[in-house]
């Protein structure tokens, strides 16, 4: 439907830690229930919005969590797309709730956007920086562009980072020199590509992170340790 321009912003990815969710076990006490329930949670990444309208889903058509656990991971986004948010402000349901922020993160800034649809095919948690230094010239046109001069002028990153984090999209973890993106936005970008874009952002991926890992030398061992979980999410994508 159509948006309002008073509608609030969608909700942060990243609420809250894995660690806070505890579902409670079934009333009739069905073996089985409490560990499906956390399964779900995790596959959802425990987004409060997502896991309100799983929820919601659930208690309309008096399922049992077992039964939802195997069609969410048949349907994903789709099924979630069924039940609209009811406890809170935001009205829309999670398979389109950063679709407003995807489009203002291109008006403002094509390199930022073309990081985003990367990073939908990375590993989502500890992204190094490194990676687009190091593997830019493989990269979108746009995105080396906007990096070419990375080494010289580093803000230059932090420049193309800065709209995902606006946006809530992406979490910087400045210390460690990395991010992460959630699952569900992750799910989101890659559900708004046709096939022939899943190619292409993959073919992309796979090839800076190519770049990007280095000879194993001694030096590099903290960098080959933080880009392993990439390469096997690129692996998965070639296989």
């Amino acid at each position: 439907g159509v948006r309002s321009a008073a509608a609030p912003n969608p909700p942060a990815p990243f609420p809250f830690g894995k660690g806070e969710f505890s579902p409670l076990p079934s009333r009739g006490g069905a073996g089985g229930e409490l560990e499906a329930a956390q399964q779900l949670a995790t596959e959802l990444d425990y987004l409060p919005l997502a896991l309100e309208q799983a929820g919601a889903y659930m208690v309309r058509l008096r399922c049992c969590f077992r039964d939802y656990l195997a069609a969410y991971r048949i349907r994903g986004l789709e099924l979630l797309g069924k039940m609209g948010a009811v406890a809170g402000e935001y009205p829309f349901s999670v398979a389109n709730a950063w679709e407003l922020n995807f489009a203002q993160v291109e008006e403002k800034s094509a390199a930022s956007a073309d990081l985003l649809q990367v990073s939908a095919f990375l590993y989502p948690d500890s992204i190094p920086l490194e990676l687009f230094v190091r593997g830019k010239t493989a990269l979108s046109p746009a995105l080396s562009e906007a990096l070419a001069g990375v080494d010289e002028n580093p803000l230059v990153l932090d420049e193309a980072l800065e709209p995902l984090i606006q946006y809530s999209l992406i979490r910087r973890d400045a210390g460690a020199q990395t991010y992460s993106i959630h699952r569900l936005v992750q799910a989101a970008l890659k559900g708004g590509m046709d096939e022939g874009e899943r190619r292409r952002w993959a073919d992309y991926t796979v090839k800076a992170v190519s770049c990007a890992f280095p000879q194993a030398e001694l030096h590099f061992w903290n960098l080959c340790e933080g880009l392993l979980p990439h390469v096997r999410a690129c692996s998965a994508l070639v296989e």
